[in-house]
Order: structure tokens, then C-alpha cells, then sequence
């Protein structure tokens, strides 16, 4: 499951739990596009503290899709799991993104957001 569980400003918390299907993608691209529109860009939490991986090749997919399709609208990213993989997965994908990519430990959330709120 994927959901959107704050929004102020531009910076937008998204949850990651358990299995991610290729329909949770649809259900928060009109949020998050919203949010574009009126920041102009915006800046993620992503907590995976609880995300298990992909239901399928196409969940995974439409992952990577969305992001292709994001990504230069997102000046930066703060990733909060415990799992050693999590941090090398982001830091692997960050090469190929626009926005500055941060791994943090799940109780981290707090110097995560410092760290979005950030101007340079």
C-alpha cells in the first residue's frame, strides 16, 4: 500500500507498507500533481519502514514510471527504513534521479524533515 499521510508546503510524507501494487501509484499521481502545480516543485519523506517490496514486475514498473515521470519536480527525496538494502537501492537510483537523495533510520523522521526544510 502507498499513501500519502501529510502534505504542508511542498514537503509531502508518503508511506510505503508492505506490498506495493501497480494501482497504488494511481491513486496519489492526482495529489502529488496537485501539489506540483501549486509549489511548482516539492520534496518527499518516503517512509519505508514497513515497505516489503513489489507485488510484481508490473508494480515495480509502474514504480519506476511514475518516478521517470516526477522526478525533475522534485528537488529532494528523504528515504526513512532500517533495512540495509533500502539504503543501497536509494543511493543506487539516486545516480539517475534529478532531486538530492538522503537515506535515514526509521526513528530519524525528525532530522529527515530538518534536513527537506533545508535551502541549500
Amino acid at each position: 500500500m502507498l499513501e500519502v499521510l501529510t502534505a504542508a508546503d511542498n514537503v509531502v510524507e508518503l508511506a510505503l507498507k508492505g506490498t506495493i501494487h501497480a494501482t497504488d501509484f494511481t491513486k496519489i499521481e492526482q495529489h502529488v500533481d496537485e501539489l506540483i502545480a501549486k509549489h511548482g516543485a516539492i520534496r518527499l519523506l518516503l517512509d519505508a519502514s514497513e515497505f516489503e517490496g513489489w507485488q510484481d514486475v508490473n508494480a515495480a514498473r509502474t514504480h519506476f514510471l511514475f518516478v521517470k515521470e516526477h522526478h525533475a519536480r522534485v528537488e529532494r527525496i528523504a528515504v526513512l527504513g532500517d533495512h540495509q538494502w533500502q539504503h543501497w537501492l536509494a543511493s543506487a537510483i539516486s545516480v539517475f534521479l534529478h532531486p538530492d537523495v538522503k537515506c535515514f533510520g526509521s526513528d530519524e523522521k525528525h532530522s529527515a524533515l530538518k534536513w527537506l526544510a533545508e535551502t541549500e
